[in-house]
């Protein structure tokens, strides 16, 4: 047969072909896949539920439960472990509550008392320190590269630079460093006041002179008008803060030793 194609496709083809189971290997009927094996069914489990209703517990499991559909009894907590697992159906699990709730003491599971999580105490805000002679360094620079050049520290103590202190007033930054009080690194009592002072026939206001460090120290003398008005910009407030060191106590000259003016022994 294997040497007769045209007969191959006569004979191997037909119902119930004997060719076919003769020849296998010929008609190429061995190489047939097999039916995947059919597997046991496992048991169904059902969603788990409570014997005893959401949210209630079996309080007596040793009481022994008869049903028609069991051959010998059957304890509450072994009833209510089948429920946990999935053992029992859902519609034999909705009238189980109603039926052994008396008898297995079903009652409500206690929650546990949620403790709230102690509230952290606020860490107290530590303010700038108070330090006598806390001023920004006047003659000192930093550079704004929004503005391209470098600015002094009454130009970032503006009131309108806000933005500006925001960015530069940061610990390690330039300016940091160089304008401490504009920046609150420190603090002091020495304030200018709202007043003005007589400049070449002008008054002229401490905000005025803390832009011109040469009239500074021009008219920032002890003594003068500028130095009572301006004593921020003048530095004068923070020098009657300090007091002088005090000297070290003097001692008294040691006494001369007792002489005789007669000579010694008379």
């Amino acid at each position: 047969l294997s040497l007769r194609n045209s007969v191959i496709d006569e004979l191997c083809f037909q119902q119930d072909s004997e060719a076919a189971t003769v020849c296998p290997e010929t008609c190429d009927t061995c190489d047939a896949p097999l039916p995947p094996p059919t597997s046991a069914p496992g048991p169904i489990v059902s969603p788990p539920c409570s014997v005893c209703g959401e949210g209630s517990t079996v309080t007596m499991p040793n009481v022994l439960l008869n049903f028609d559909d069991f051959d010998v009894p059957i304890s509450c907590a072994r009833l209510e472990n089948a429920g946990n697992t999935g053992f029992i159906t859902t519609d034999v699990c909705d009238f189980l509550p109603t039926a052994i709730s008396e008898a297995c003491g079903c009652v409500a599971s206690p929650v546990a008392p949620v403790t709230p999580l102690p509230t952290p105490a606020p860490a107290p805000l530590t303010p700038a320190p108070i330090l006598r002679g806390c001023d920004d360094d006047r003659l000192a620079t930093f550079f704004v590269r929004e503005t391209g050049r470098n600015e002094p520290c009454v130009w970032l103590a503006d009131s309108s630079r806000q933005n500006f202190r925001t960015v530069y007033c940061v610990e390690g930054r330039e300016a940091y460093g160089k304008c401490r009080e504009t920046c609150g690194a420190c603090s002091d009592a020495c304030q200018d006041t709202t007043g003005t002072f007589l400049y070449n026939g002008i008054q002229r206001p401490c905000l005025w002179l803390s832009l011109r460090n040469a009239v500074i120290g021009e008219v920032c003398l002890p003594g003068t008008e500028a130095s009572t008005v301006c004593p921020e910009t003048c530095g004068t407030c923070d020098d009657d803060a300090i007091p002088p060191p005090t000297p070290p106590p003097t001692r008294p000259p040691a006494p001369n030793p007792v002489c005789s003016i007669c000579g010694e022994g008379k």
